[in-house]
């Protein structure tokens, strides 16, 4: 009987955290577009990702695609096109449904580690 509960508690953590990743994932999902109004990005169901940001020192806005992997409050972009640039790492903070802070942690070209931006849901 101690054996079945203790069973039974394992399966339901892995069912909890399973639905806490996918609902991370769920909540990403769509267009965000920066305060200043200089980058968007869009999180579409199937994992892929397109949009612009400022990505060399000129400032000049960048069209990207790719893949995207969230995991717990970790974003990770794989970025397929334009198809030279590295990989980056976000972690992502929900101050809202409609509200996210993305802290940068490593990748890309500008960005500097533990800079952060604030994105809001435009759809």
């Amino acid at each position: 009987m101690k054996r079945i509960i203790t069973i039974l508690l394992f399966c339901s953590t892995l069912v909890f955290l399973a639905s806490a990743c996918s609902s991370k994932k769920q909540a990403i999902e769509g267009k965000w577009q920066d305060v200043s109004g200089r980058e968007t990005i869009e999180f579409l169901h199937d994992g892929t990702f397109k949009g612009v940001m400022i990505w060399d020192m000129n400032q000049a806005p960048l069209t990207m695609s790719g893949n995207y992997k969230v995991d717990g409050d970790k974003l990770d972009l794989v970025v397929t096109q334009p198809n030279n640039l590295t990989p980056m790492k976000w972690i992502i903070k929900f101050n809202s449904d409609k509200e996210v802070t993305m802290t940068f942690r490593e990748g890309g070209a500008l960005k500097r580690d533990g800079t952060s931006g604030l994105y809001r849901k435009v759809v």
